[in-house]
């Protein structure tokens, strides 16, 4: 229950003028924002998979169905996980907009739901030495020094880093 009041947040922060409906310019800019860059065609494509009836809109079933359902969407297991990572995100920007201190926690907690799921699923699915399975692992240490869980977030880290200093060295950029 609480996870389905976090994932209708996240869609309402998307859908910024409220439509009920998250348009391909509204999907654009939340992407922009949590840093993503995307060709005008790629995008369509990545709105193409959360649009299945096509009216070019993404309703909260469409949105909840990518996030929640690889079934229903036909979507690999990677792009379950990587809604769950983008959901996560959205949930702490918007924990760290938040004034209130219960409703912050509320959104770290859920979004750290979200992360551990997309990682356990990653490790399962790809491997614990996967790029992927390491970013995800990475973005839940970094939820874990938000959260004052120093010995969680060093435990992460260190993991992270211990697999990259394998795969790519001591001494090259992304394991320094």
């Amino acid at each position: 229950q609480a996870s389905a009041r976090g994932l209708h947040r996240a869609f309402e922060e998307v859908d910024t003028n409220n439509s009920g409906r998250i348009s391909e310019r509204e999907f654009s800019d939340e992407l922009r924002r949590l840093g993503f860059g995307f060709r005008s065609e790629d995008l369509r494509s990545l709105m193409a998979r959360f649009d299945v009836d096509g009216d070019g809109k993404i309703d909260y079933r469409e949105f909840s169905n990518a996030a929640c359902s690889d079934v229903q969407l036909g979507l690999t297991r990677a792009d379950v996980d990587y809604s769950r990572v983008w959901l996560a995100q959205a949930l702490i920007g918007q924990a760290l907009a938040d004034n209130a201190d219960d409703a912050m926690a509320a959104k770290l907690d859920e979004a750290e739901q979200l992360l551990q799921a997309a990682n356990d699923s990653q490790k399962s699915n790809l491997g614990a030495e996967h790029p992927d399975t390491l970013y995800s692992q990475r973005e839940l240490a970094f939820l874990q020094l938000k959260k004052g869980h120093f010995a969680r977030a060093e435990a992460e880290f260190t993991v992270v880093h211990d697999v990259m200093t394998i795969k790519l060295g001591v001494d090259h950029p992304n394991t320094r």
